[in-house]
């Protein structure tokens, strides 16, 4: 078990991705939306902010959205370790800055934490769970078992089911050493590879050393993708 006090010697940045363009929801800005008067996006960074952990948070938006940002979290958190930035075409691309940059920095961080904006009943448990793993094994994603069997496919046909106890989907926050990140952004910007959308596959394809604990969670952390899961939501925050 690691120690709270060596995770407070560690320096810790969170990233939320909320530069979504919701072209599922017909153009809405879905991180934007209220929810009991609240922004989506803030019930997220609001457990990061409270979180002992993390020194400093990376707010990911839409460039058009930047200055709104601002003022949002001035007026309404005010907090000196957020800092807001435009994202690039894709979430990758937005990752892959973000890294770049911190690499940059004269002390880049020791772990980076990404967690999507559109995911925001998150608890402080699950945020600290993810950072002391990964600070254990190198890397640490929060997942629950697949309900359904999962098949691989191409073209339309199926080449390979996945029984059900070896499935599992992937959510967030999930947490990853930096230099290990840094290593697969670097080795993929070099192969002008950009077609893997997740830090997971990017690690698994560039980084052999870095070891990634499955976190099972009974529930899942639930996505908004379509209008109908706002409704879901918000169940879910009231608990």
């Amino acid at each position: 078990m690691i120690s709270k006090n060596k995770i407070k010697k560690i320096r810790v940045v969170a990233i939320l991705l909320a530069g979504g363009r919701g072209e599922r929801m017909g153009g809405v800005f879905k991180q934007f939306l209220k929810i009991s008067g609240k922004p989506v996006f803030f019930y997220s960074l609001e457990k990061l902010i409270d979180n002992e952990f993390i020194n400093e948070i990376i707010v990911v938006v839409p460039e058009q959205k930047v200055n709104y940002t601002k003022r949002l979290i001035e007026k309404k958190l005010n907090n000196a370790k957020v800092r807001v930035i435009p994202c690039e075409k894709t979430r990758k691309l937005s990752s892959s800055r973000v890294i770049f940059d911190f690499k940059k920095r004269e002390c880049p961080p020791d772990y980076v934490i990404f967690h999507d904006a559109a995911r925001p009943a998150i608890s402080e448990r699950i945020v600290n769970s993810v950072i002391c793993e990964a600070v254990r094994c190198g890397g640490a994603v929060v997942a629950g078992k697949a309900a359904d069997l999962i098949f691989e496919a191409g073209s339309g046909y199926i080449h390979r089911a996945i029984p059900k106890e070896m499935a599992y989907c992937g959510f967030t926050p999930q947490c990853f050493r930096f230099k290990d990140l840094y290593e697969a952004h670097k080795k993929s910007a070099d192969k002008k590879i950009f077609d893997s959308a997740d830090n997971i596959e990017l690690l698994l394809r560039f980084s052999k050393k870095c070891r990634i604990k499955l976190i099972e969670y009974s529930r899942p952390i639930h996505k908004i993708t379509f209008s109908y899961d706002i409704a879901m939501i918000k169940q879910f925050l009231k608990k």
